[in-house]
């Protein structure tokens, strides 16, 4: 496993990549796909990431959202931008 403090800043350069990646894509890729996508990079270098789904119902509607964490941090997201979404079994 790699050194905590360089591990982390190397996870959320490749989150930062994989943000960019996905705004310049030809597609519209969702907030799972890029999940999915960063979650099997950082695994690919030895990173335990895991794969956070969420849901939030509210008055305006079913709202879910994806994320990728590594012990417990979000890696690439602000915690103000998943904490109204109840988490819902990891893959």
């Amino acid at each position: 496993m790699r050194d905590a403090d360089d591990g982390l800043d190397s996870a959320h350069r490749l989150a930062w990549l994989v943000g960019i990646a996905a705004r310049l894509h030809g597609v519209t890729m969702t907030c799972l796909a890029r999940a999915l996508a960063l979650c099997w990079m950082l695994r690919k270098r030895g990173f335990p990431a895991r794969v956070c789904l969420g849901a939030d119902k509210s008055a305006a509607g079913f709202q879910a959202h994806a994320w990728v964490e590594v012990d417990g941090q979000l890696i690439g997201e602000e915690r103000d931008s998943v904490r109204r979404f109840k988490p819902l079994q990891p893959i």
